[in-house]
């Protein structure tokens, strides 16, 4: 399509650069670049913020159905503790007390479950 004549009558001129081969690949280049420029604060941004990662490895996992090692959803972290709560029994923690190493275990599995439910120690039973 020839360019449109000036209202003023004047001639138009035209410049036509073409480039070779190796001046497009340059120019690729740089668009790629610019590309990155303008998308890596975006990126490094998510890269620092864990809640944003924390979507996008959930989001993954839920569109995907492939399970993410080092992703702990609230289903697994309410199992795990349920479990570390539920790791010894009575029997176990008493025959446990009478050693020393075991003594300890008992303190640190009391400290964790008055950590993560608070309230079951409450109960008291008055002698009387």
């Amino acid at each position: 399509m020839p360019p449109r004549l000036p209202v003023d009558g004047k001639k138009v001129s035209e410049i036509r650069v073409t480039f070779g081969t190796r001046e497009r690949e340059l120019l690729q280049d740089l668009e790629t670049s610019y590309r990155i420029q303008s998308l890596a604060p975006s990126l490094a941004k998510i890269l620092t913020d864990g809640t944003a990662l924390y979507a996008i490895a959930s989001a993954y996992e839920i569109i995907t159905g492939n399970e993410l090692p080092f992703l702990i959803n609230p289903m697994e972290a309410g199992e795990f503790w349920e479990g570390l709560r539920n790791m010894r029994s009575q029997e176990e923690r008493a025959e446990a007390a009478s050693s020393v190493v075991g003594g300890v275990g008992n303190f640190i599995d009391f400290f964790f479950a008055s950590i993560l439910n608070p309230g079951q120690f409450s109960q008291r039973t008055e002698i009387g």
